[in-house]
């Protein structure tokens, strides 16, 4: 082709696969092997009505003005260059295959849709053609005959945010079975999508790339909406392959408290909290050996503690790098600070040229964006200077050209320039130059707000009540009201998500809307001046408690797990609400709320944080006439707070089981009585067992199915763990059938058919065992439990050992501990690494055995001592019977655990090894 395409394009690129090594090997025979592979890449293209528009050594990049004819150009030239008889030296080719719009001129290409062909073909291996889900589209209907396509599934590329889904075209004749794409898919991440591009800042991320080199904490600092967060998103998508441990983004904007910060990193980390221990050790601890980037994003409202946290960080992990964006320093030793720039905007003293123009970074970002909104929108003679007028006006800041652009749809360029140009007058008294960029933005936002209809208005200071976003449902409850009408509020939240005011998030189950935090922010300052806040915020409070009464019930039925991840996405909410009821003295709504959450809480390991909440509202209950209300709350507290401090929360239990007796609160005593036998359980002395029968025969005659399902299992346990099988059978079984009426509970079951494949297994019905352990798997599964999945994995490792199958019990060993190092369970870590030692000995693997039995016993000796927790008896007589078994196995000339150890010397050994082998 003599002439190049332009406007929508399809770009074919290709190399040869590992060339340099092949020119270090046979330079000879690769001279005429490269000339024969540039002529064919030249045919193929040209006959296909292609244009090569650069060459790079062996690199060809060729535009068509169709998907097709790339297509077919692509598998004709690897035709010829897979064909027999092709050279004596072969050539692995790879190509990639990508359409969007790109900027011609001086016989190049430019533009995103240009970078991301390149980045697609990187992807493939020699002989491989891939291609984009926009040009596989382009493609489907001609595909019926000849090529087919094989979905590869999502990748993400480097330098890419967004994953782009890649197909691989198959036709006989060439090569199909390739090994997996050569992606960054094995780098672990939780970077967020996004859903536009990011331009005008490719030095800028070059810069902040080779600062992050040269230091260990690098902070970008800037005003509100100068693009921070975008840019450490681009930055971190382009060094996500330097990181083998993965690149981890954690969000701090719907942070209020100061102390979640070390929890809100655990989350992102996918770490959980560790009984009696504070959890930034526990996180700290994680990092310590680990080559990671943790990307802390908003960190100006949490500046001490994400200080804090940081410095402990850079104290003690070596390979850890941390890049934070906040309106100020964090002020650590180490920090490098970076203050990112606004985008460029053109020189209004200037002539430019359209073509200079577009080149522009703030032009660009507000033609993309304002292209959103009016897909026939163009950048022209008539309308550019109107455009390089809004840029500078807004000083180059994104989110005030973001808010801009959102307006095309509506109104002419001209129009918004003019009303900009008039709003930002008034409201800085002539001087748009001297202000710093915040108040700028400020202005952007407070033009953009004047727009609104009144409808609108309110709607959005309404809004900014919610922390971490909403639901229709729940904005229709809580902002519904006087001039809003509950039927206006999904029309008027939707045209706020197309004014760019409000972002909708579709990856969850079901659609939410989020602010940007600086809209909030203002949002909620309006609100104080117009609105009765406290009116909205009581009314927030109230439609949470609700919901979380409402999802109580279903976190004790089989779709528990889908519950779970509906709480995680009002988890800010939750906190909001609990904040405000502290502040406002509102204890019951707190304590309802709270406990309607109960198992959440155990579940997602947030025990300490709801510790806190509930001594908080005990405080303004202190001298309030008793209710069951508060002998309920006294309760699910102490439940909670066994997990890390057994002696708390055996205090808790005793005090519910009093205030029940007293208001005669059947449900209170019989979830006291059965909390605190399981608190007494520890001792294995008998002194719990008259509490587990106490609360079984209140339950016998109360329809009260919670209760009697836990009194049940619990008085099961507490006989598993002093070998009365017989007694524990039925307990368990009591326990299942209770469990059925409560709306069959997943966790609870699955926890009572695993105790049940324990009896089994120590009973040597091997065939039971394994039936009762894979039933109890699939539940916990089911409900999204890891931590009794990693139990149950433990138990048929146990039967897996018992039966010799020594591969099948080091995989579900290995498994079950791989989980409990997440879950963070230092105590069930160690005796899964004891019964692991014992299966490697019988399957020959003794040296690693002894490393092993070497690190348990130096943890022993040198772990502090912490205090026992919920369920620890069992773990340690099932800790000390493999210790003994392990002793034995091993032979004395192997182990350094020497001589008889006591009860005591169990316990403090279990408890206080943390081993990472």
């Amino acid at each position: 082709m003599s002439d190049a395409p332009t406007g929508t394009v399809t770009f074919l690129f290709s190399d040869i696969e590992a060339s340099t090594t092949l020119w270090s090997q046979d330079p000879e025979a690769m001279s005429p092997a490269l000339a024969k592979h540039d002529a064919a890449m030249r045919a193929a293209v040209g006959s296909n009505r292609g244009f090569v528009f650069k060459t790079i050594g062996d690199a060809f990049c060729s535009a068509f003005p169709t998907a097709a004819d790339a297509l077919a150009a692509a598998t004709a030239s690897q035709r010829v260059l897979q064909g027999d008889g092709w050279s004596e030296l072969p050539l692995n080719v790879r190509m990639g295959i990508h359409t969007g719009t790109a900027e011609h001129r001086d016989n190049d290409y430019f533009g995103t849709t240009v970078n991301r062909t390149a980045r697609i073909m990187s992807a493939a291996h020699g002989g491989q053609i891939l291609l984009s889900t926009v040009t596989a589209e382009l493609l489907r209907d001609q595909l019926l005959s000849g090529p087919s396509l094989r979905d590869m599934g999502e990748h993400r590329l480097k330098g890419l945010i967004n994953p782009e889904r890649l197909w691989q075209v198959v036709t006989p004749g060439l090569r199909q079975d390739f090994p997996a794409l050569q992606s960054l898919n094995v780098f672990p991440n939780n970077l967020p999508l996004r859903n536009t591009s990011f331009l005008g800042r490719e030095q800028d991320v070059s810069t902040v790339k080779e600062l992050l080199e040269k230091t260990r904490l690098l902070t970008l600092v800037g005003g509100g909406g100068i693009g921070k967060t975008s840019l450490s998103l681009q930055v971190a998508a382009s060094v996500i392959d330097n990181f083998q441990d993965g690149v981890w983004f954690v969000e701090l904007a719907s942070i209020a408290d100061a102390t979640l910060v070390p929890s809100t990193v655990a989350v992102a980390l996918g770490l959980r909290e560790e009984p009696g221990k504070p959890l930034l050790t526990t996180v700290v601890d994680f990092l310590r050996n680990r080559q990671l980037l943790i990307v802390l994003d908003n960190c100006e409202h949490l500046v001490d503690a994400c200080a804090n946290f940081v410095d402990a960080v850079l104290r003690t992990s070596r390979n850890t790098r941390l890049l934070a964006s906040s309106r100020e320093p964090l002020a650590v030793g180490g920090e490098f600070t970076w203050r990112v720039p606004a985008l460029s905007t053109p020189d209004p003293k200037a002539a430019v040229s359209l073509h200079d123009l577009a080149e522009c970074a703030a032009v660009q970002l507000f033609v993309e964006r304002a292209t959103f909104g009016q897909s026939s929108f163009r950048l022209t003679d008539e309308n550019a200077g109107f455009v390089a007028q809004i840029c500078g006006q807004l000083d180059g800041i994104p989110l005030a050209i973001e808010l801009a652009a959102a307006r095309v749809k509506s109104m002419r360029v001209e129009q918004i320039a003019t009303r900009l140009n008039d709003r930002l007058r008034l409201l800085t008294g002539g001087s748009r130059t001297a202000l710093p960029h915040q108040q700028t933005l400020r202005s952007a936002i407070d033009w953009s707000y004047g727009l609104l209809p009144a409808i609108e208005k309110s709607l959005l200071r309404r809004l900014s009540v919610f922390a971490g976003g909403w639901t229709i449902e729940a904005a229709e409850a809580v902002c519904a009201g006087g001039e809003v009408d509950s039927l206006d509020v999904f029309e008027a939240n939707t045209r706020l998500v197309d004014k760019s005011l409000i972002v909708l998030d579709e990856q969850g189950t079901e659609p939410r809307y989020r602010m940007l935090e600086m809209i909030r922010q203002y949002g909620s300052e309006k609100l104080r001046e117009q609105d009765d806040a406290e009116q909205l915020l009581d009314r927030h409070l109230q439609y949470f408690v609700d919901l979380a009464e409402t999802f109580e019930p279903h976190f004790y039925r089989p779709d528990q797990v889908n519950w779970y991840a509906k709480s995680d996405g009002e988890l800010d909410n939750f906190r909001a609400s609990l904040d405000w009821s502290v502040k406002t003295r509102q204890a019951g709504p707190g304590m309802r709320l709270l406990n309607a959450l109960h198992r959440y809480w155990v579940i997602s390991v947030y025990w300490s944080e709801a510790n806190a909440w509930f001594r908080k509202l005990f405080q303004l209950v202190e001298h309030e006439a008793p209710t069951e209300l508060i002998a309920k709350s006294l309760f699910v507290a102490g439940h909670i707070t066994t997990y890390f401090d057994l002696a708390v929360g055996q205090d808790f239990g005793e005090r519910c089981l009093k205030l029940s007796r007293a208001l005669d609160y059947r449900h209170g005593m019989i979830n006291a009585l059965w909390l605190i036998g399981w608190c007494r359980s520890v001792a294995l002395d008998g002194t719990a067992v008259p509490y587990f029968e106490e609360s079984i025969e209140l339950a016998r005659t109360a329809d009260y199915p919670f209760g009697a399902a836990h009194a049940f299992a619990w008085f099961g346990v507490y006989k598993l763990s002093v070998a009365d099988y017989d007694s524990a059978e039925p307990l368990f079984h009591a326990s299942k059938f209770e469990a059925q009426r409560l709306g069959g509970d997943a966790t609870l079951i699955g926890r009572c058919n695993g105790n049940l494949g324990l009896i089994a297994l120590m009973r040597g019905d091997f065939a039971t065992a394994k039936s009762c352990l894979d039933e109890s798997l699939a539940m916990q599964k089911g409900a999204g439990n890891k931590n009794g999945i990693a139990e149950t994995l433990w138990l048929q490792g146990r039967l897996a050992l018992r039966q010799a199958d020594y591969a099948e019990a080091i995989a579900c060993f290995r498994e079950s501990l791989g989980l409990y190092r997440i879950y963070a369970n230092s105590l069930w870590v160690t005796r899964g690494l004891v019964y692991l030692a014992i299966t490697l000995v019988a399957s020959g693997q003794i040296d690693h055995a002894a490393q092993i039995v070497t690190a348990l016993d130096q943890q022993g000796r040198e772990g502090p001592s912490i205090k026992l927790h919920l369920g620890s008896i069992v773990a340690i007589s099932e800790y000390q019977e493999a210790l003994g078994e392990l002793r034995g196995t091993i032979g004395a000339d192997r182990s350094t655990v020497a001589g008889a150890m006591t009860r005591e010397q169990a316990i403090a050994l279990v408890l206080d090894a943390n081993v990472k082998a």
